[in-house]
């Protein structure tokens, strides 16, 4: 048994090494507060996407394995390359190409301002897939991941439960909101209940 235990100090230490050197982010920004989740704007038209406050050059990353679909002067698709997802990042300037390919957590971007972020997933319906809007704050939940690394706000609205979320019934019906699909795999549980 104690010829043994070096080997497993050393196998935890090459582990602890490996995560050092490679963890992910598990955020869309480094830094910042959500300042509005989706829903109805002042019109009581839907904004399905969550809008963060975060200081400007703020680095943004990838929230899931993705190509880029699309890229402008402040905006950045991603179309999820283990599920059937997309992504916008709008109020970034991009730091990526069309047709690249990235790694969850890889550095996107960085925010110009104020940064917006949707999801939307494609789902089977009688006259082939449909898309459909799915709340991004329940979608990063379920996977694991939330707004910001480091939150610079007080944390008090409905998309920003953690790994609780609770979709308010107005949201839901506004936006048509739908649940996204569950994370093929998850550590820690997630409730998810819409209104």
């Amino acid at each position: 048994m104690a010829a043994v235990m070096p080997f497993v100090f050393m196998g935890l230490g090459a582990l602890a090494l490996v995560r050092g050197a490679f963890r992910p982010h598990r955020a869309i920004l480094k830094e910042g507060t959500v300042s509005r989740c989706g829903g109805p704007n002042q019109f009581l038209v839907c904004d399905p996407t969550d809008a963060i406050g975060t200081p400007v050059s703020t680095p943004a990353y990838a929230t899931a394995p993705a190509k880029v679909v699309a890229v402008g002067e402040r905006f950045v698709h991603l179309a999820v390359t283990n599920e059937p997802v997309f992504l916008m990042y709008e109020g970034i300037e991009p730091s990526v190409v069309e047709g690249q390919y990235v790694g969850r957590g890889q550095k996107i971007g960085t925010a110009t301002g104020p940064v917006a972020f949707g999801v939307w997933q494609l789902a089977p319906s009688d006259k082939g897939p449909k898309m459909q809007v799915v709340p991004a704050a329940a979608w990063l939940a379920a996977r694991g991941m939330k707004h910001v690394i480091k939150n610079t706000g007080p944390a008090d609205k409905w998309c920003e439960g953690g790994r609780v979320i609770r979709v308010p019934a107005n949201v839901k019906q506004a936006c048509g909101f739908r649940q996204p699909d569950p994370a093929k795999f998850a550590l820690l549980p997630v409730q998810i209940e819409m209104g």
